[in-house]
């Protein structure tokens, strides 16, 4: 006997009494194990549970472009992008997704900007990516080899370009129109500190910014710039003690700058291994108006992995997985949660059903792979501890070959020394 017992009748009531209360997730999921006996089913059944599934999807898609709209208008395009592409999964064959790939036209369109600056959740977790004490030594080795290289510094000139203005302009314009504008106007010295900072050259932002003038270098938006440049330097309590100054307290500060301040301050404890304070600082982060919600809510997911609260990190996203997330920024802190917790079956399962949702829709669409690079490097990480057939391990390497060029050389040296 199942949960609701062997009769399609009582689950349709039970996938009803779930979609009147608007839990659609849960109603999907019985009106669709109700049609996998279709078959069997009377007509009238069968029409219901038809009709019902039908309501609840266009509900999902409607529901995941209305999410999409708000996170492009705050400029978080990634997760409107992913909206997106989850209504196209709910939609499928059948539906009309005209609209849904007109919003993904407005989103992509006139092309895709480069992110405002150079965050620190947008690298890897390399704190993560050690062997376990028991592993074999050809494991460490192996593992070792998927820890980033330091890159070689670079001139000035290679930081700038041939054409520093456009290129400043490039990284400034997903700021929106008032900041962009303030940023243009701090001059020369802010704009090649700037650029090298978004480019992960932090003691060249910082000399850059100690040449402004004190006008400018007062300026608050200044400050949160080269607080991002010391923490970046590894010079986490500067970092700290320049974000108190800039905290602004019970006195009004827009959500952006507010979000900003949070965000770094997390970070910075998080490099400090001050990772109590650094949970409670992510609270507030999530905590904030107008912050796009997964990707505060992932800041806070990994903040509890380094404090060792793995549970506690794995249930907050559980929300976000029974809902269908395909985000990166979930998935990849609720696998490394799961394997933690000694699931890792379940983290693997979760990193290889985003990979293989990502090359479906690029082979039904006709589109070029939407690589999750983050995610191919974690499964990487589980596929060597778990020993997993070299085929196998060598069949990521390639795709992330492919598609992570930043680690390329990783790769190349990891596929000559796969037994």
């Amino acid at each position: 006997m199942g949960l609701f017992g062997t009769s399609p009748e009582k689950k349709l009531e039970k996938a009803r009494e779930h979609s009147r209360r608007g839990e659609d997730y849960e109603a999907r999921l019985l009106f669709a194990d109700v049609l996998s006996k279709r078959d069997r089913l009377h007509p009238t059944t069968r029409e219901a549970a038809e009709a019902g599934l039908l309501e609840v999807r266009l509900r999902m898609i409607a529901a995941r472009l209305d999410e999409a709209e708000r996170y492009r208008l705050v400029g978080d395009l990634e997760t409107a992008r992913d909206r997106c592409h989850t209504a196209l999964d709910l939609a499928g064959e059948d539906l009309d997704t005209s609209e849904i790939e007109e919003r993904l036209r407005q989103i992509d369109s006139p092309k895709r900007p480069l992110p405002p600056t150079a965050r620190v959740e947008d690298g890897v977790q390399t704190d993560l990516l050690t062997p376990p004490e028991d592993a074999p030594d050809n494991l460490g080795g192996l593992l070792e080899l998927l820890k980033p290289k330091p890159a070689p510094p670079r001139t000035d000139a290679e930081l700038q370009g041939d054409d520093p203005d456009g290129l400043f302009e490039l990284h400034i314009q997903t700021l929106g129109d008032g900041l962009a504008a303030r940023y243009r106007g701090f001059g020369l010295d802010f704009r090649n500190g700037y650029l090298a900072l978004v480019q992960n050259a932090p003691d060249r932002a910082l000399a850059w910014f100690e040449r402004l003038a004190p006008e400018i270098a007062g300026d608050r938006w200044v400050g949160l710039e080269r607080a991002h440049a010391l923490l970046l330097a590894e010079r986490c309590d500067d970092a700290l003690a320049l974000l108190a100054e800039l905290d602004p307290g019970d006195e009004p500060a827009d959500a952006v700058y507010l979000s900003r301040h949070r965000f770094l301050r997390v970070e910075a404890l998080r490099t400090a291994h001050r990772y109590d304070e650094a949970v409670a600082a992510a609270r507030a982060l999530v905590a904030t108006p107008d912050v796009a919600d997964p990707a505060a809510d992932s800041i806070l997911a990994w903040t509890l992995i380094e404090a060792g609260r793995h549970q506690e990190a794995y249930e907050m996203l559980v929300a976000y997985l029974r809902a269908g997330s395909i985000q990166e920024e979930i998935l990849v802190p609720a696998a490394q949660a799961a394997a933690l917790l000694d699931r890792r079956r379940e983290a693997i399962l979760l990193l290889e059903g985003l990979l293989q949702s990502r090359f479906q829709r690029s082979l039904e669409r006709q589109i070029e792979v939407d690589f999750p690079i983050e995610a191919g490097r974690r499964l990487l990480q589980f596929y060597l501890e778990d020993r997993r057939p070299s085929d196998q391990v060598r069949n990521l390497c390639q795709h992330l070959l492919d598609h992570d060029h930043e680690q390329g050389e990783i790769y190349r040296e990891l596929l000559l020394k796969i037994r």
